[in-house]
């Protein structure tokens, strides 16, 4: 298994998506031994079927699934939390992989100690190379706005060993408040990656953020904002 990178997936009710998704990633993180853990939760759809099926063929694939649905906040914690590598990236579950992104990744981790790496995902972010930055103001103001993509963000092991997911539990945006409250409070060394990681979206996904969009947006959103540190 390799020690410097973990894939988390948080999955629910998207099992013919999920399928397509790991048939690719799991042979890309088998060629560096990455372990990929995916919590499901709770699905009605068949999904705990294709994970332990999916399992059968790559022993680095770890599954809980979730007694009750603990929503979105505490189903990233619990799956952040089953990794062990000095890095995790957390992913969404209907993502697909450029062919070199385990690579670049990895090539990235072996050069410096980050306490992030921030990905252009999808290219969203123009006219900002890569780069390091240690002041948290500058990087809110050049891709604060991109990095609310859960898999635009790969976590060092002491956030997430120090995260106070408790602190933004119900927002959906606790994956952001925990990495932005730590750099704002206790230190800013992140890398940013101009290059997309991501090659494509599942055809097929439904969007949380296009179906709750009113709640998420004038509710979940400003709670998230309003708990990080002044």
């Amino acid at each position: 298994m390799n020690p410097d990178l973990a894939i988390c997936i948080t999955t629910y009710n998207r099992a013919a998506i999920l399928r397509d998704v790991l048939d690719e990633l799991l042979a890309l993180a088998g060629k560096h031994g990455v372990a990929v853990y995916v919590s499901d939760n709770n699905s009605s759809d068949g999904t705990e079927t294709v994970l332990r099926e999916m399992q059968t063929r790559y022993p680095l694939l770890f599954v809980r699934i979730n007694d009750a649905n603990l929503g979105f906040d505490a189903n990233l914690e619990r799956c952040i939390r089953m990794a062990s590598a000095r890095y995790v990236w957390t992913m969404a579950d209907y993502n697909f992989l450029e062919p070199d992104a385990l690579e670049i990744l990895l090539a990235r981790i072996g050069r410096a100690d980050y306490d992030v790496i921030m990905l252009n995902n999808h290219g969203r972010v123009r006219g900002i190379g890569s780069r390091v930055y240690t002041d948290p103001g500058a990087l809110v103001a050049d891709v604060g706005w991109h990095v609310t993509l859960l898999d635009a963000m790969v976590w060092s092991r002491r956030i997430i060993d120090s995260s106070r997911f408790v602190h933004y539990a119900g927002t959906v945006f606790a994956y952001y408040g925990v990495v932005m409250d730590y750099l704002a409070t206790i230190g800013c060394h992140v890398w940013w990656e101009e290059k997309s990681l991501v090659r494509a979206v599942h055809p097929r996904k439904v969007s949380l953020w296009q179906r709750d969009a009113l709640d998420i947006w004038a509710d979940k959103w400003p709670a998230a904002i309003f708990a990080l540190p002044c």
